[in-house]
């Protein structure tokens, strides 16, 4: 980005078309360090709600499995991999949507 932006600086406009274009330039460079900033420091947020309650969630069903060891009842089984899956699930899910640009800030 820093080559560009220098790039961009020593360019000399000879015709008002050119002028333009390294105008244009200027500008692009401007909104791609600002994107670059703002994504820089989303980076030291804290960490969102959605994964606390993902976090929480997992550690409570977790401790619960604890408490269905040694069960013969194939009911209660089912319902621990059915557990797990939901968590892993969430996870996975919780993984996709904070690697995902959203729509508002990508633009």
């Amino acid at each position: 980005m820093d080559e560009i932006r220098q790039r961009i600086r020593e360019f000399e406009a000879s015709t008002s078309t050119e002028q333009v274009l390294h105008d244009q330039g200027l500008s692009r460079v401007h909104d791609l360090a600002d994107a670059r900033r703002l994504r820089l420091l989303e980076t030291y947020e804290d960490i969102p709600a959605l994964l606390w309650v993902v976090l929480l969630t997992g550690g409570v069903i977790t401790m619960g499995f604890t408490y269905l060891f040694g069960l013969e009842n194939t009911w209660a089984h089912r319902l621990m991999v059915a557990a797990l899956v939901t968590v892993i699930a969430l996870v996975l899910f919780t993984s996709i949507i904070l690697t995902t640009p959203s729509p508002a800030r990508s633009g």
